[in-house]
């Protein structure tokens, strides 16, 4: 029995982390904590060369895995000079009025022709009929995250449930200092703390120490939580981690897992084994260990999972994961297979069709029919690309707008080149709240701000049927 569950337990551990290094190109990096990106920010600054994506279409299967039914499509509908993606929406489809409707859309300003400004995404209320702001990225002229935010929009209740904001906090040379992200309570409907994030680093600019530290939300005071220790060779390469968690009662730090890394002889991943502290013994137990292999162009080609069976003292296959490549070296496939204690069993594909170009075109994903021993097709994106020769692809027009001063405290002047007859100005905090709106006639706007909570804000001007958004500060 032990067996079947430690099976069913690192299946499903490590399908839901190499779902996101199966799409990486340089292979699974062995790190604890994976961090999947926003693909819907990201869709519309796609580059490869001289090639951006100008739309992506999702598709999920029938029930018997046999015909493709549309899901959703996301297309840029505007950029700027430098073909930076500026405005862009999705659309879902409704299987049961057989029609579609608009989801989301999406803007984003940039400091310049490639570092990015603000990113924010807007959900439609079909109740009300309005876009609500649920995701808000603001970062530094360097392209570093400053504060990012997200809400869960509940499209039954017509409300946001759960999201999440971090504020991001840097040492002068760049590397992270701090984190702070806070959760958004449903109830109260604020952002309350959650936890911190502490980091330390060595002469070799390598994180040492990564200290997390949790909010007590019955004493209301920061309290320590989880320590990670970082250790590394004289290449710089790390060796060791080991997580601790805090222990209240005696105010200590006590082990929870160490992970060892190794590598070949051409510096790549090799293998991991994780173990698992045992209080009672005061001894290491082994827990878990992965295997990568490569081809002759150093590609990953095969990850081996194992699990320890204590009974029998050995490793047991878990999980197997093969990659396929063309000849460009982009990877084409991604096959997992589990251990049934006999043989190797298929379980699911991902599958990458590229154009003439090396643009990716296609991304599927396949489950496993054991009953007809065939593969089913469950999930589908479709990306469409264009050659980047500066354009816009709508050529939306919108007067030059000049906002002083930024940073302001008392007020600030919105100058149009042109005069404007019918335009509304939008203010929200950096959390998405609606804080002033301002109707703009002619060619010039002053908005009162004294008396604002200082901070980042978001200005939204919408003229002519466009939108143009700036980041504000406030002192």
């Amino acid at each position: 029995m032990n067996k079947i569950l430690s099976l069913i337990f690192f299946i499903f551990v490590i399908i839901g982390s190499n779902k996101v290094a199966a799409q990486n190109e340089t292979g699974i990096a062995f790190g604890i904590f994976l961090q999947k990106a926003d693909s819907m920010m990201n869709s519309g600054s796609q580059r490869a060369g001289k090639y951006i994506t100008d739309s992506t279409y999702y598709y999920r299967a029938n029930l018997f895995g046999q015909n493709w039914l549309n899901l959703s499509r996301y297309k840029v509908t505007g950029r700027d000079e430098f073909c930076n993606f500026v405005n862009a929406k999705t659309w879902n489809y409704d299987t049961l009025q057989l029609n579609w409707y608009i989801g989301n859309s999406y803007e984003a300003t940039y400091y310049d022709s490639i570092n990015r400004s603000t990113w924010l995404a807007n959900v439609w209320d079909l109740k009300v009929g309005v876009w609500r702001m649920s995701d808000s990225n603001v970062y530094l002229s360097n392209g570093a995250p400053q504060v990012t935010w997200f809400k869960y929009w509940d499209a039954v209740g017509y409300k946001f449930l759960r999201g999440k904001r971090v504020s991001y906090f840097y040492l002068e040379n760049g590397n992270t200092e701090k984190q702070f992200a806070q959760s958004f309570d449903t109830l109260t409907r604020k952002w309350e703390n959650d936890r911190q994030d502490f980091y330390s680093y060595n002469a070799q600019d390598l994180m040492s120490e990564n200290l997390v530290k949790a909010w007590d939300t019955l004493n209301f005071v920061w309290a320590n939580s989880e320590l990670i220790t970082f250790y590394y060779d004289e290449n710089g390469l790390l060796v060791n981690q080991l997580i601790q968690e805090w222990q209240a009662g005696p105010e200590t730090w006590i082990n929870r897992y160490k992970v060892d890394f190794l590598y070949n002889s051409s510096g790549l991943p090799s293998e991991r084994f994780v173990y698992e502290w045992i209080n009672s013994s005061e001894t290491w137990a082994k827990l878990d260990h992965t295997v990568n292999l490569y081809n002759e162009a150093l590609l990953l080609a095969e990850t081996l999972n194992q699990y320890w069976d204590d009974d029998e003292k050995k490793w047991i296959n878990s999980l197997k994961i093969n990659y396929n490549y063309n000849s460009q070296g982009k990877r084409t496939e991604a096959i997992y297979q589990y251990w049934d204690f006999v043989s190797w069993v298929n379980l699911s594909k991902y599958k990458y069709n590229y154009d003439e170009n090396g643009n990716r075109t296609e991304y599927l994903y396949f489950t496993f029919d054991d009953q007809n021993n065939s593969w089913m097709d469950y999930y589908k994106e479709v990306s469409f690309w264009s050659e980047n020769t500066q354009y816009s692809i709508d050529e939306p027009w919108f007067p030059e707008v000049k906002i002083t001063p930024n940073p302001a405290h008392d007020f600030i002047k919105i100058t149009f080149e042109t005069e404007i007859k019918n335009a509304f100005c939008h203010l929200f905090s950096e959390d998405g709240k609606l804080v002033k709106t301002q109707n703009i006639s002619g060619n010039t706007a002053r908005i009162n701000t004294s008396g604002f909570v200082p901070g980042i804000y978001i200005l939204r001007t919408m003229a002519e049927g466009q939108v143009f958004s700036q980041k504000i500060i406030i002192r």
